[in-house]
């Protein structure tokens, strides 16, 4: 059983929460697997994320206090280390669940503020209203309630002006405003309370961000530890067998799992020989081939998603897909021994069978057919993964995929449809919002011409609705269930946007429908019940409970690739000279995106949502018809008269359906009709919903323009049924 030495800081991190206290502890490592070791001309330097998120900084009240006492050492079940992560991790999703508990609590205190100071200002014009009709009635010998009229003798002999006369409306006037003084009295308390509530859950935050760091690094040392070992090794092979080879190192401070890097030294050491011995040519032949003599191993470590990623790479002769082929048909293990009658995933694969080698003869280094396949074996008792690519005279890589155990990244957090998926933020080189005029079809493929300092690209566009296709519909009841507002997540734009990635030697852009935000979150693994796809990282619980899916953006378009959804990359040279296009983007970085306002887009969201205006007076009313739309299919805006309607038309230029009362303040549905019928050149259809069922009000609504007349109280059924049959003529 591993076992680990914890660091006293997180010790006294985690004690300090139950109120208790240790003295500092260091680790020391039981069984150091190497000292580092340093050759010349080896790059040790880290690759270090560009958008890594710094280590947040607690109050120097609640750090850990350093020790000056000798260091000492414990130890520590590894299950217990596993059970403190999978706490971490649940503490760290119910903190987001918090914050946004905390979020929706301080905007509903807001908006309780902003109601009470518009009744007060409602309040006290009636008391004014109230002030002056009381002068006025006063005047004329009016407003004199029954049963005062023998208190009115003194009075009389003053003029109104002279002395303010008191009617029971004005009591209750007063008395409502006194009244409203005291809630605001209580609201403003509630608001100090929430407020302060909010910094506790800040620092709880970063106290457990502290714990979580301090605990991730009791567990990880720097890859470093394994990989220093292997220019020695390199050494004495090139001693051996004269040849050169130049072995490179980097990321070497790349933080894994210590019990993961125990047993990774035998796996890397075998591909780190194979390169050595089947891909390193000998001089002559890279001479030959116009190589420089001297061959390059490379040994590259980096962090992506929820996995720890190794790439020994060789820039030797690759792999001869015919010879692999001619052994699997010698060995039984292949139909036909013509290599174009076999695909190439199913050639490499036959590298990692047992038994297989291509070696014509026994080496020290190679031909007993005892290779490949213990190097993926021992890679899948840790729950990882080997891949290999590979081009004919220009090398081989093989890619080492290990899982993080506790991993929390921060995710971009997109809609497509009815679902969310989530991108890692360094994965996504830009978000783009393109102009009409930058989208434009080559060779029957989209292309988004960007502009990037003095250079464009041609970025081939995709859906991600197409790359994550699935046999089945997500199921209504899910889809009405699903509510995006409430996302702890900012909603960014509701135009269509690119996420641009890395893509061969060029971009490839993946369009969604709306972007809803970035936020770090925890990466869980999907359960063994269920085969995930390769392009998933895993899954992550946001702040609401919903699940989302943790996309890894490039083997997505790997896949899509491969099924001939993705068209491949569009040489430059095939973009014609345009003059100077502006793009409206955004650097993806640590911080909330913000994301500039959407321009027009040809492509259409992946589930067409029509938008509606729903216009009325009343809030029940429009409450009511929002939810029956929203369970139709439709997004929904409100407008409390039908003044309100043109502001909301003016600023949501992508309404569809308009849905109108009759009877409302400020301009009626007649007037609106009117307006809304000089005041825009494009119309859309709108259906009258109101109470008043005459002919005569029916008449007069369909001569101004009305679509559709329906009367109150209306079935569902009925509404939806018109709006479809109204929408399917647009």
């Amino acid at each position: 059983m591993s076992e680990y030495g914890l660091d006293a800081g997180l010790l006294d991190a985690l004690d300090g929460l139950s109120e208790l206290s240790l003295d500092s502890l260091v680790i020391e490592a039981e069984a150091p697997i190497a000292p580092p070791e340093m050759s010349e001309g080896m790059d040790s330097r880290a690759i270090a994320p560009e958008k890594a998120v710094e280590k947040a900084q607690l109050p120097s009240q609640v750090l850990p206090k350093k020790s000056s006492s000798p260091a000492i050492s414990i130890r520590v079940n590894l299950e217990h280390l596993e059970s403190l992560s999978h706490s971490v991790g649940e503490l760290l999703i119910n903190q987001n669940r918090q914050a946004l508990q905390d979020e929706r609590l301080q905007r509903q205190v807001q908006e309780l503020v902003d109601g009470l100071n518009q009744h007060k200002q409602t309040l006290t014009r009636l008391r004014d209203w109230s002030d002056q009709m009381l002068v006025t009635s006063s005047g004329k010998g009016g407003w004199q309630e029954e049963g005062r009229f023998e208190y009115q003798t003194e009075t009389s002999l003053f003029d109104p002006l002279e002395m303010d006369r008191h009617s029971e409306l004005h009591v209750f006037l007063y008395a409502a405003l006194e009244e409203l003084v005291q809630l605001g009295g209580t609201t403003e308390a509630i608001d100090w309370a929430t407020r302060q509530s909010s910094q506790s859950l800040g620092k709880q935050g970063r106290l457990l961000n502290h714990v979580r760091d301090d605990l991730m690094e009791a567990r990880m040392i720097p890859i470093g530890t394994v990989l220093n070992r292997f220019p020695r090794v390199l050494q004495q092979l090139i001693e051996v067998h004269d040849k050169r080879v130049e072995l490179q190192i980097r990321g070497a401070q790349v933080l894994v799992d210590k019990a993961i890097a125990e047993k990774l030294y035998d796996p890397l050491l075998h591909l780190v020989r194979n390169a050595f011995d089947h891909g390193i040519e000998s001089a002559q032949a890279r001479r030959q081939q116009g190589k420089p003599e001297m061959g390059q191993i490379t040994i590259n470590a980096y962090q992506q998603g929820n996995r720890t990623i190794i790439e020994v790479k060789d820039d030797g002769q690759g792999l001869n897909l015919q010879k692999i082929c001619r052994r699997g048909f010698e060995m039984k293990r292949l139909p036909s021994p013509h290599v174009d009658q076999c695909s190439s995933d199913e050639l490499l694969e036959l590298m990692f069978q047992p038994g297989f080698s291509t070696a014509d003869e026994v080496t020290d280094l190679s031909g007993r057919g005892v290779g490949l396949d213990v190097v993926r074996n021992q890679l899948r008792s840790l729950e990882g993964n080997v891949a290999v690519q590979t081009e004919l005279h220009q090398g081989t890589t093989f890619t080492l995929q290990l899982p993080l155990t506790l991993m929390t990244a921060r995710l971009l957090v997109c809609q497509v449809g009815y679902a969310v998926y989530a991108f890692l933020s360094d994965e996504i080189e830009r978000i783009v919002i393109p102009q009409a005029d930058q989208i434009e079809t080559m060779t029957g493929q989209s292309v988004f011409h960007w502009k990037r300092g003095q250079d464009e690209y041609p970025v081939p566009i995709c859906r991600l609705a197409d790359l994550v296709n699935y046999s089945t519909s997500l199921p209504e009841q899910i889809k009405n269930e699903i509510s995006l507002k409430a996302l702890h997540l900012p909603v960014a734009t509701d135009a269509t946007s690119l996420l641009l990635l890395r893509w061969k030697k060029g971009f490839l852009g993946i369009s969604v429908d709306q972007i809803l935000g970035e936020q770090e979150l925890v990466i869980r693994p999907v359960s063994n019940a269920i085969a995930p796809p390769n392009y998933i990282y895993g899954c992550s619980i946001l702040a609401d409970g919903q699940l989302t899916l943790v996309v890894d953006g490039a083997a997505l378009v790997h896949h899509g690739n491969r099924q001939g959804t993705v068209i491949p990359q569009i040489a430059p040279q095939q973009i014609t000279p345009q003059q100077s296009i502006t793009s409206q983007d955004t650097f993806v970085s640590p911080d909330p995106i913000v994301i500039e306002p959407p321009s027009t887009l040809e492509s259409k969201p992946t589930i067409a949502a029509k938008r509606v205006l729903v216009i009325d007076d009343s809030a029940t009313v429009r409450q009511t018809l929002a939810l029956t739309l929203k369970k139709a299919g439709y997004q929904v805006v409100q407008a409390q008269d039908g003044l309100d309607a043109i502001a909301q038309l003016q600023q949501h230029l992508s309404i569809q359906l308009i849905t109108c009362d009759l009877e409302m303040p400020k301009l009626n549905g007649f007037e609106f009709l009117m307006r809304y019928k000089k005041e825009f050149s494009e119309t859309v259809p709108v259906t009258m919903l109101t109470s008043r069922s005459s002919e005569k009000h029916r008449h007069l609504a369909l001569q101004l323009g009305a679509s559709a007349y329906l009367t109150k109280p209306y079935t569902e059924h009925e509404l939806v049924s018109t709006l479809v049959s109204l929408s399917s003529k647009t």
